[in-house]
């Protein structure tokens, strides 16, 4: 281990820490920090992230979507008052 860490000028911990990481990977381990080595990991940790997006986008939708709901129930509201405000009901006369 320490004549590949001289070879590739990086400090044996380091190279320790990457067959560490390597092992929990083929393993099948996800890193919680840090980028995946493997294949199947690194796709693993993009499609976490693309879960984690489609979560946000569906918080903010729903957040959009009762604020729509509740901006035209107002809406319905005021222009319901207004109506009954400007205009009387006129009774119905049956005429036999």
């Amino acid at each position: 281990m320490a004549e590949a860490g001289k070879a590739m000028d990086v400090n044996v911990s380091v190279m320790l820490r990457w067959v560490d990481q390597l092992r929990l990977e083929r393993g099948g381990q996800t890193p919680l920090s840090g980028k995946a080595t493997t294949p199947e990991q690194q796709r693993i940790q993009e499609l976490a992230a693309q879960l984690r997006r489609v979560e946000r986008e569906k918080e903010i939708l729903k957040k959009a979507t009762v604020d729509s709901i509740d901006h035209v129930q107002q809406l319905v509201a005021i222009s319901s008052d207004a109506f009954s405000t400007h205009f009387t009901t006129v009774p119905f006369i049956h005429y036999s």
